[in-house]
């Protein structure tokens, strides 16, 4: 299987799915932006948006090892700025997927960190080029895609292991 393909097909998925949930509807964008509001950064949410299409088009080309180093930069801000707000006890909602996602915690630093070592190992190991065999990229671009949804369904999977918002057990 090809391992670059099955990592590029995890990105291409979240950050896809990302940023469809925010492009979705004008009220949707508007919520994503407002969501920000707490940190300071709602101007920020069309170079979010913006970034997370740049991550999809990169590695749908020739140019994924720059898809793959673009991605774990926007997830390190994403971090980055989770960190913040949980440091200052700022509460922030999570509008990720769109939705009304729960308040940003501890999973969503973990989340985050996991697509991280999934970009950085897409950069290690991308050779610009897809698999010779059809079934080979079939069965590669499905595992990504089928992995992809942990990743997009994580604050689900938190709720149903019984995790809180901050990602410790709940009571």
């Amino acid at each position: 299987m090809d391992v670059d393909l099955t990592l590029r097909s995890i990105l291409v998925a979240v950050f896809a799915v990302a940023a469809f949930s925010k492009l979705r509807s004008v009220s949707s964008f508007r919520d994503f932006a407002e969501s920000l509001r707490p940190l300071g950064a709602a101007r920020s949410a069309p170079a979010v948006v913006a970034g997370e299409v740049l991550v999809v088009v990169l590695l749908l080309t020739r140019w994924a090892l720059v898809g793959y180093l673009v991605a774990a930069g926007i997830l390190l801000v994403f971090v980055t700025g989770i960190a913040r707000s949980l440091r200052q006890d700022v509460p922030v909602s999570c509008r990720c997927f769109g939705g009304r996602g729960g308040r940003l915690g501890g999973r969503h630093v973990v989340r985050n960190l996991l697509l991280v070592v999934v970009a950085v190992a897409g950069a290690s190991v991308t050779s610009g080029s897809l698999p010779a065999s059809a079934g080979g990229a079939a069965l590669a671009a499905g595992s990504g895609l089928l992995l992809s949804l942990l990743f997009i369904g994580w604050d689900e999977l938190a709720f149903v292991a019984g995790l809180d918002e901050r990602g410790t057990a709940a009571r």
